[in-house]
């Protein structure tokens, strides 16, 4: 099975943030250990120390680069693990609510640190502008179909069509799964699939639909050309590929409704 070589640098990024993290946690508290040791006032062990770690994590996060929503993680990560914990412990709540929280998370955002793009729904829009770009009989991958909000639309649109989906999160997958069995003729030429986009191929598809974050966009666009035959589409909602112009441009009125269009010229060695 052939993977995109971006794949092995989004692992090493998510690892690289927790080890931002952790090397925050441990400056902090080498921090807070210092000055209580060495200075006549008191640092308490609760609150202030989690905001100290949020604010350590939020400068190394800041000085090796990471990307705005992974800065904004790390500043809050650690002030909210705190206030959740205080609060459970002073209202009583069981913590069978924090693990039953923590799996409807899971299963709603599975596929989220692995696709690195956050719950995206596409709307009809979407579909109605892509249906005008796909050629007859297109074969087409939805990387990331979340409850199939694309793929149900274009699917009345263009019955010619080949669609698949593949979505990661449980959640989304079963939502999306009730909605096709609901959706009667509509569904017929739409393929739904459990899976993360990455680990499977895609070079029998003609198109591919994505509609994600700007962070996995260089590697999707790697992918479609080691994989994809020539002449391959692929069409991106609202997140460009950096340094790559598009060949057909669908402005709306908003930015996140806004469809980029690109064609794989050759495969690369």
């Amino acid at each position: 099975m052939t993977k995109a070589r971006g794949a092995p640098r989004r692992s090493c990024a998510a690892l690289r943030e927790l080890a931002l993290q952790a090397l925050a946690a441990a400056l902090a508290l080498g921090v807070w250990f210092l000055w209580n040791n060495f200075s006549s006032a008191v640092w308490p062990f609760d609150f202030f120390l989690c905001c100290l770690i949020g604010i350590a994590a939020r400068l190394l996060a800041r000085i090796f680069r990471s990307p705005p929503w992974w800065q904004v993680i790390h500043l809050f990560f650690a002030p909210a693990l705190f206030l959740a914990l205080f609060w459970q412990s002073r209202l009583g709540f069981s913590p069978f609510w924090s693990l039953a929280a923590f799996l409807l998370l899971w299963l709603l955002f599975r596929g989220a640190p692995s696709g690195q793009a956050p719950l995206y729904l596409s709307g009809e829009s979407a579909a109605r502008s892509a249906s005008t770009l796909l050629p007859q009989g297109a074969a087409l991958l939805d990387v990331g179909a979340g409850i199939g909000s694309f793929l149900l639309p274009l699917s009345r649109m263009r019955p010619d069509m080949t669609l698949t989906g593949i979505e990661n999160a449980p959640a989304l997958w079963v939502l999306g799964k009730i909605r096709l069995a609901l959706s009667g003729k509509a569904g017929r030429n739409v393929r739904w699939q459990m899976g993360n986009f990455w680990q499977i191929p895609w070079a029998k598809y003609d198109a591919i639909y994505c509609f994600l974050s700007p962070a996995p966009m260089p590697a999707v666009w790697e992918k479609a050309r080691m994989e994809m035959r020539p002449g391959s589409l692929v069409i991106s909602k609202a997140f460009p590929i950096p340094g790559i112009a598009a060949v057909t441009r669908f402005k709306a009125s908003s930015a996140t409704d806004t469809l980029y269009m690109y064609t794989v010229q050759k495969t690369c060695i």
